[in-house]
């Protein structure tokens, strides 16, 4: 506990600041007339409200590279989750004396009690948040002092008295930058932990002072995890450190907005030199909630040496408008608070009871599915577990994904209504155990076609991928992907990002060929075991088929313009008559496509053509001299056939990329790969979880027991 003289100095200390802080406003703002400060946010009117949105911008960058410290952890967390909790965190630090502390302590509880994540990879992202803040701070002072180098020289004498303020901002840039790397230094040399539980040790909040003492109690783990929530490489440290140096500027470009709004002409390499000196003055005063009255009294000295006119009404009108957004967002922030301190379960009481504690070792399983190709393939695999429960479910999302797809925006892809309603008809007409995005139990192992979305109700679970088939061609999208992971979503590369959240245990791929290509984009290579994938392993078993028509040119469209991608149509048709040579041309459609249009199209250009909605492409491709193609998984089975095969791709490259024929033995594989994990794999075992219920009063002499086991 903090001691009675302690708490006498922190009082005391709160008492001056905002003694101080109030006597900096009188002073500054004793001749004001009130009427011009309204008269100037009158002319504002209802622009104002644009105000609100660089903050969260500025948010969402945050909680962006805080998503990828978890990615660094093999933990995948919702962004709207993390959101909430920053959010919240934020309203303590806009509202409360001391709120820099006290906010840093809120997280981690909130994280834990709300997502599940252990105290020890909390308190580790958040220190190396602070790390790179400090990082990224360092640059934006520094920059913001070189090209505002001028302007800080003539307003100097304005704002601080003397001369020389361009150089003191040089100065506490390069000061900054040594602390940082001295922070740096220490979360890396694996003694962090031991000093974050000292700064621990003295947070004392009554609410707090529990969850507080259980982290503490965690941190064994921390320095460890502070190494990993850095990442692998000195690129993802660089790209976190970039990410927070854009949320800096979000800062400055708030104020750059509410001055134009306010008439002040004024460049925004002006505002980013003055803004990062009372950003900083802020975090020195944080014994007074937000920096009121010391940061208010600077914009006000800046606005005088700029030489605006009337510096005091627009100085003030500034302050109300900027001042209103922070309130604004405090009592959103502490909203938030008050709702997750109502709600919070502690991780066991969220988790569903897996089976009975003196039940038999079966490991229950889920296995994601997708379109009828990876459906099946995930179908074929979950019949060969032993000593499993296996459930299958659809392909979903969880956070902004699935408001994505409820609200109709992923109709395109595999997680979309459409696709969804395919894939449980295709698992209910098989009899298979449907769990739709994994509500009915806690797995033990989870098994997925794709991770270009991972859901955050699978995060930390010992994961398997399974190729699914030919992956999209590598664009600059999947470079700007793998720069920025946090900000360009996976799902926007396609299949080309198959493998880039490397949360799984094992990945099974398709040949050596597959192995090479993703050992080159960064996969690590202990975890890749090449088993072949079922429905292109024994492509031999497509010739016995009854489909009527042999000898003819297939063209197999793909759903480009559906996923927008470049897609010439007309281009590809006119390509195919081409190769067709006079043969007869049978189209088949990709099961995503506008059917309508694509018939339309085919119609118009190459007339006499058959075309097929439906129907099993590889019998189709087992049947035909030709194979067209743009980037459909069939040009293997048609390599595979030894057809005449066309593709986009190179056909050397699909020639030593294409899966082996094993005999229809990769599902086999596959599984003896996913069982020698289960086997390590230990059981959830949970037990009915304690539930509290809320206090009430109680009579002299009544007792009453807060705790009731189910």
């Amino acid at each position: 506990m903090i001691s009675s003289r302690s708490k006498l100095v922190n009082r005391l200390l709160q008492a001056f600041g905002l003694c101080a802080a109030v006597a900096m406003l009188w002073l500054t703002f004793r001749g004001l007339d009130l009427s011009q400060t309204w008269a100037i946010i009158d002319r504002v009117g209802p622009a104002a409200l644009v105000i609100v949105l660089p903050f969260l911008v500025a948010m969402v960058l945050d909680t962006l590279a805080w998503k990828q410290q978890f990615q660094h952890l093999k933990r995948p967390l919702p962004i709207g989750a993390l959101l909430g909790v920053r959010l919240a965190s934020e309203g303590v630090l806009l509202s409360v004396s001391g709120g820099p502390v006290l906010s840093e302590g809120v997280a981690p509880y909130l994280l834990h009690k709300r997502c599940r994540v252990p105290y020890s990879e909390a308190v580790a992202t958040l220190g190396v948040r602070k790390a790179l803040l400090v990082v990224s701070q360092a640059l934006y002072v520094g920059l913001g002092a070189v090209l505002g180098f001028v302007f800080l020289r003539n307003t100097s004498i304005g704002v601080i008295g003397v001369p020389g303020l361009e150089w003191v901002m040089v100065l506490v840039s390069g000061i900054l930058f040594v602390v940082s790397v001295v922070i740096t230094a220490a979360l890396t040399q694996g003694s962090a932990g031991a000093t974050i539980n000292r700064w621990l040790a003295k947070i004392r909040h009554r609410r707090l002072t529990r969850p507080i003492d259980s982290l503490r109690t965690g941190l064994l783990a921390t320095d460890q995890h502070l190494q990993r929530a850095l990442g692998e490489t000195p690129q993802d440290a660089i790209r976190l450190t970039a990410t927070y140096f854009l949320a800096w500027l979000v800062e400055a470009f708030e104020t750059y907005v509410i001055l134009r709004l306010l008439g002040v002409e004024i460049g925004f390499v002006e505002v980013w030199a003055f803004e990062p000196a009372l950003s900083l003055l802020r975090h020195l005063v944080f014994f007074v909630p937000a920096g009121l009255g010391f940061q208010d009294v600077g914009y006000v000295a800046f606005l005088k040496a700029f030489g605006v006119a009337d510096p005091l009404a627009v100085g003030s009108a500034f302050i109300v408008l900027k001042r209103s957004k922070e309130l604004l967002w405090a009592a959103f922030g502490l909203g938030l608070l008050y709702h997750f301190f109502r709600s919070a379960r502690a991780p066991e009481a969220t988790a569903r009871p897996a089976r009975p504690k003196d039940g038999p070792d079966i490991k229950r399983v889920l296995l994601i599915c997708g379109s009828i190709n990876q459906t099946s393939q995930m179908y074929a695999v979950g019949t060969r577990l032993n000593n499993c429960e296996c459930w299958y479910s659809p392909y979903y999302g969880t956070g902004l994904a699935e408001v994505g797809r409820r609200i109709g925006l992923l109709e395109t892809s595999i997680a979309g209504s459409k696709l969804v309603r395919r894939c449980l008809n295709w698992l209910e007409a098989r009899g298979a155990n449907v769990d739709y995005r994994g509500r009915k139990h806690n797995y033990d192992f989870v098994i997925t076609s794709s991770d270009q979305i991972l859901p955050g109700n699978v995060a930390g679970k010992p994961m398997v991928l399974v190729q699914e088939g030919m992956t999209d061609p590598v664009n600059f999208v999947f470079e700007l992907q793998k720069l920025f992971p946090y900000l360009v979503p996976r799902f926007l590369v396609g299949t080309a990002a198959t493998g880039q959240s490397k949360m799984f245990r094992k990945f099974c791929v398709a040949s050596e060929g597959y192995r090479d290509y993703f050992v080159t984009h960064g996969i690590d290579p202990e975890t890749i075991e090449v088993t072949g994938i079922p429905n292109f392993d024994n492509c031999i078993e497509y010739a016995d088929n009854d489909f009527p028509h042999r000898g003819f040119t297939l063209v197999c469209t793909s759903d480009g313009r559906e996923t927008f991608k470049l897609d010439d149509r007309k281009a590809f048709i006119d390509r195919a008559i081409s190769i067709a040579a006079g043969q007869q041309m049978i189209f088949k459609l990709h099961p995503n496509e506008d059917f309508d249009r694509a018939k339309a199209e085919i119609e118009q250009w190459a007339p006499g053509s058959l075309v097929y909605t439906s129907g099993s492409a590889e019998h189709m491709v087992a049947n035909c001299d030709k194979l067209v193609c743009e980037w459909s998984s069939l040009a293997f089975v048609g390599i595979a056939l030894g057809k005449e095969v066309y593709s986009n791709f190179d056909l050397e490259t699909l020639k030593s990329r294409c899966p082996v024929q094993n005999g229809g033995t990769s599902a086999d594989h596959i599984a003896l790969v996913c069982q020698d994990l289960l086997d390590e794999t230990p059981s959830v075992r949970e037990t009915a979880p304690a539930v509290r219920r809320p206090r009430r009063s109680v009579h002299p002499g009544e007792t009453v027991s807060e705790e009731i086991i189910l």
